[in-house]
């Protein structure tokens, strides 16, 4: 992976900034307060009432990153964990911006091509759907998962968590070292195209015999990954870099988290302008990690252009 000084703005995206992008289909996305609901409304078999999971129901709706540390990876076999992310993945592909193009996420990239700014930008996001890169996507631009040089129509998007169009090689040989809690693998990641992920998955899925899964991190303290952790390490490794030697990072609707290391230590590390975009007592822990932290507003749509006037 390439890291050159060609970038001169990060962009990090969270569940903030999907659920404040406006215009997407089918509803706005949850916040992970709203995830365990809307998994178990959506996959009852394996998320609601009498599912396996419905043991832990309260502490998933309460606080999911703590109970699946806590409680669904300490008692289960990693192997039952990725058949119950085969449905996460499932529900986050489902998310696609309008066709109009109305959502922020597509007037951001508009806004940045149109001034030739596009390839000064990494974008990076927590978050497991692909809705910014289908924006994309529809405006004619390709995706670099890899976060290597920057390229005409290309913009390069760092998933530091996996995402749900990144799924396993086939892995029918590697199961059985997954038949115990805590266990983990490496393998090779394929990178679905950004449109269309819901279909593709699911007939990927439909079998449960099926040796794919998705990579994706767990959604637990330190989002470890049990397969291709390797992998998520080296995209986690160029969002470092590159936020250690950008001059500008913003940080739109994510919730900060000191156990998650890759994002808090770069925060605390570099020397960049710093902004952010979320609720107030976020910010303030944002400044924890980094006292230059600047505030341009509490909801995505709200401080849009702001944001904009900060890209100029």
């Amino acid at each position: 992976m390439a890291h050159t000084m060609q970038n001169k703005v990060v962009l990090l995206f969270g569940a903030g900034a999907s659920k404040g992008a406006t215009h997407i289909l089918p509803y706005d996305p949850p916040l992970g307060i709203e995830v365990y609901d809307r998994l178990a409304e959506c996959f009852p078999k394996e998320w609601g009432p009498g599912s396996q999971l419905s043991r832990y129901s309260e502490g998933l709706r309460q606080n999911f990153e703590k109970t699946m540390f806590d409680e669904v990876c300490f008692w289960n076999p990693s192997l039952s964990i990725l058949e119950w992310q085969r449905s996460m993945a499932l529900y986050f592909s489902r998310f696609t911006p309008e066709p109009a193009g109305e959502d922020l996420y597509s007037k951001l990239l508009l806004f940045l091509r149109d001034r030739g700014k596009i390839r000064d930008v990494v974008f990076a996001s927590v978050n497991y759907d692909c809705i910014f890169e289908q924006a994309a996507y529809r405006l004619g631009l390709q995706v670099d998962y890899s976060g290597g040089e920057a390229r005409e129509n290309v913009i390069r998007v760092l998933k530091v968590h996996g995402s749900c169009n990144f799924i396993t090689e086939n892995i029918e040989r590697l199961r059985p070292y997954l038949k115990s809690s805590n266990s983990a693998i490496e393998c090779k990641i394929d990178y679905l195209q950004p449109v269309g992920i819901e279909q593709v998955l699911t007939s990927k899925f439909s079998n449960p015999y099926a040796p794919y899964y998705p990579v994706m991190s767990l959604y637990s303290f330190g989002k470890n990954s049990i397969v291709a952790g390797g992998k998520i390490q080296e995209i986690r490794n160029a969002w470092y870099q590159y936020v250690l030697n950008t001059s500008l990072v913003a940080i739109i609707g994510v919730s900060p988290n000191k156990d998650d290391s890759h994002i808090w230590k770069p925060m605390q590390d570099t020397s960049a302008k710093l902004f952010y975009i979320g609720s107030q007592c976020h910010f303030k822990k944002w400044q924890v990690a980094n006292p230059n932290f600047k505030y341009v507003g509490e909801r995505f749509n709200e401080a849009f252009d702001s944001f904009l006037g900060l890209l100029h």
